[in-house]
């Protein structure tokens, strides 16, 4: 595994609740895609924020002036997070679907009957009803769906074809909630941009299982949510390259906003979640600290914050393909998701494509109902992931019906998986 003991003992310490629940029982947390478990210290800041500096920014009191700069500084540290130009390309809002409405209320001015939108089929819908309701009002002619291959990856031929002269926007899951597909993200932006098209990633699934960089994609827009990487719920972030920003109009109350975040920005911002964002991404960049060892050398296009925050998360990467190799091949001599009786997988399950997927598996039990699974799972094993609809197009495409998901992040160990594999093997042999 590419951690130490030394520093897989420094993650447990910062996620308390990763090994044992709130009454002290062994568990194993697998539910991360619906949202990360929260780090302490970033529990932490927000409290501190909370209690000691809660005011609005903008004024010369003392709690007023360190709201500011709380908010400046989580600004700046998810711009270090994605490598983006400056911290202005920095939009926050409460939630990713947020975001997303008010990206689309705003690219949806621009356009007109004679124009496509193209997503895909395995969309979360929080990207997926924004564009829809633009062509439901009539502001946008219709939306295409990209296919999906057998093994839950993108149809890029099928992508290739949906994209022309009229399409407005190619909006993407840099990975699926439900198959943990991963999109080549600078190659579809690249066909978004030949074709004169917008390119939006939703990377909230992905944001907590390696790195980003918005430069490289070649994005124009990119959106993360906190809460799915280890930050309190009701903060999210959205990228956007300047001109972008600066060309489009989105819907804000009040009057001469003439900064950028004034002109995205909704309501009096919470600087508390910004502080709680600012410890996330330096304890992000501390793992990059503690593996830097193992990267003499590499990406030195980087400088300072930035390099650690890559190197760190290159160093989640690597991890979980280890994890993510276990689930499927098995561990301490228990069979993975690959043998294992009564198991339905969907998704890519290639040992030989790790790369091409996160950590999360999506499957049936043959002979039980998922919420049979998933009560045995709870009451008999303490293990902490559902079947239920993930708000994934992939169930449409796949016609699958509330599927099981494990959902694994850098805190997660192999005891877990193994522990998560011998109730699998119990509950087939049902």
């Amino acid at each position: 595994m590419f951690f130490d003991d030394a520093l897989m003992a420094n993650i447990q310490r910062e996620f308390p609740r990763a090994q044992t629940d709130p009454w002290g029982k062994r568990r194993v947390f697998l539910d991360n895609g619906t949202g990360t478990l929260v780090l302490k210290r970033a529990a932490d800041a927000q409290y501190l924020a909370t209690t000691d500096w809660s005011a609005n920014p903008g004024d010369s009191f003392p709690e007023s002036r360190k709201a500011a700069e709380f908010m400046s500084a989580g600004l700046t540290a998810v711009a270090d997070l994605l490598n983006a130009e400056t911290p202005e390309n920095i939009i926050s809002g409460q939630t990713a679907t947020s975001l997303m409405f008010q990206l689309s209320y705003a690219l949806g001015k621009t356009m007109d009957s004679r124009h496509n939108i193209v997503a895909t089929y395995y969309e979360h819908l929080s990207n997926m009803d924004p564009w829809r309701e633009l062509v439901n009002r009539g502001a946008a002619g219709e939306l295409r769906l990209v296919k999906l291959r057998p093994d839950g990856t993108l149809d890029m031929d099928h992508l290739r074809s949906l994209v022309d002269e009229n399409t407005r926007v190619v909006t993407f899951s840099a990975a699926s909630n439900l198959l943990g597909s991963k999109s080549p993200l600078a190659e579809v932006c690249r066909v978004a941009r030949e074709a004169g098209a917008c390119s939006i990633v939703d990377a909230v699934h992905h944001a907590a299982h390696g790195p980003l960089d918005v430069q490289a994609i070649g994005c124009d827009f990119l959106v993360i949510s906190a809460y799915k990487f280890f930050t309190p719920k009701f903060i999210s972030f959205m990228y956007g390259k300047r001109e972008r920003l600066e060309e489009l109009r989105s819907y804000v109350a009040g009057k001469g906003h003439a900064s950028l975040h004034g002109r995205w920005h909704w309501g009096s911002p919470d600087q508390a979640k910004f502080a709680a964002v600012g410890a996330t991404v330096d304890y992000l960049a501390q793992i990059g600290e503690r593996t830097a060892h193992r990267y003499t050398g590499e990406f030195p296009q980087y400088t300072g914050r930035r390099r650690l925050l890559k190197m760190g998360l290159d160093a989640i990467d690597r991890y979980e393909k280890g994890l993510s190799r276990m689930m499927m091949e098995g561990i301490d001599g228990v069979p993975g998701l690959l043998e294992l009786p009564n198991v339905k997988r969907w998704g890519l399950y290639d040992l030989n494509r790790l790369d091409e997927r996160d950590p999360t598996f999506a499957f049936e039990m043959t002979n039980l109902t998922g919420k049979e699974a998933e009560r045995i799972l709870v009451e008999e094993h303490n293990i902490a992931m559902r079947s239920m609809l993930y708000w994934s197009m992939a169930e449409e495409f796949f016609g699958i019906d509330r599927p099981l998901r494990a959902s694994l992040v850098h805190y997660n160990t192999p005891e877990d998986v193994a522990l998560f594999l011998r109730a699998v093997r119990e509950m087939g042999k049902r």
